[in-house]
C-alpha cells in the first residue's frame, strides 16, 4: 500500500473529511489532497500528529508503507 492510499483509507475509516483533518493538523485541505493523491508527502513534523489524528501509530505507516521505514525511525 502506498502512503497516499494509507492516509486516505485511514481518514475515511475515521469518518473525517479532508477539511476536518486539515483543520486538526493545522495544514491546508490542499495539503491533505496532495498527500492523498501522492503529489506530495507529509513533512516529517506532520507524521506523528497525522498518525494521532487518524487513530494509528506512526509505526503503522512504516508497516503499511515499507518505503517509509527508514524515514519513520528518524521521525520517531
Amino acid at each position: 500500500m502506498k502512503l497516499a492510499e494509507a492516509i486516505r483509507r485511514a481518514r475515511q475509516l475515521r469518518g473525517l473529511t479532508q477539511t476536518a483533518l486539515a483543520k486538526e493538523l493545522g495544514v491546508s485541505s490542499q495539503a491533505i489532497a496532495q498527500w492523498e493523491s501522492g503529489a506530495s508527502v507529509p513533512a516529517g513534523k506532520n507524521l506523528q500528529p497525522l498518525a494521532r489524528a487518524l487513530g494509528v501509530s506512526a509505526r503503522w505507516f512504516s508497516v503499511n508503507v515499507p518505503v517509509l521505514s527508514a524515514q519513520m525511525t528518524v521521525v520517531l
